[in-house]
């Protein structure tokens, strides 16, 4: 994880420096790693200034960085919201496998909110989705 958070940090210096289109999508990356390590801070404050392009580009993926880290601060309900406007965008977009992502965020956090019957059903969804099985490739490897 080293690694992907250096080129991570690597990519969104590079991008404010051009003022890339693609920022937004290197933050909430970027925010999502650190997440995943723990430094909630951190991950906000990247996460703070990720704003979809006014094409709307990159919601999907901001919007399940926060999810993510709604869910590591234990704010299940908002972290549910999160998850299902990013699980929505994504299905506009037509990323059926990254929609699919977030619907199992979904799932978990209203499971962890005690709405198992709603996050058993959100989860079957996704788990119907043909793009799923790629996307957990991609992102997490071989191991998964």
């Amino acid at each position: 994880m080293d690694a992907a958070q250096t080129s991570a940090e690597k990519a969104v210096a590079e991008m404010q420096r051009s003022d890339s289109a693609s920022l937004s999508l290197a933050q909430s990356a970027l925010s999502s790693i650190l997440t995943a390590r723990g430094d909630l801070q951190t991950a906000e404050t990247i996460l703070s200034g990720a704003k979809p392009t006014p094409a709307g580009e990159g919601a999907g993926d901001i919007e399940l960085a926060r999810a993510e880290w709604l869910l590591a601060k234990n704010q299940f309900q908002q972290a549910s919201e999160a998850a299902k406007r990013s699980a929505e965008d994504f299905s506009r977009t037509h990323e059926s496998g990254n929609a699919a992502l977030a619907l199992l965020v979904e799932a978990n956090a209203l499971d962890m909110s005690g709405k198992s019957g709603d996050a058993k059903q959100i989860a079957q969804e996704a788990l119907r989705t043909p793009g799923l099985r790629r996307s957990v490739w991609r992102s997490h490897g071989p191991a998964c």
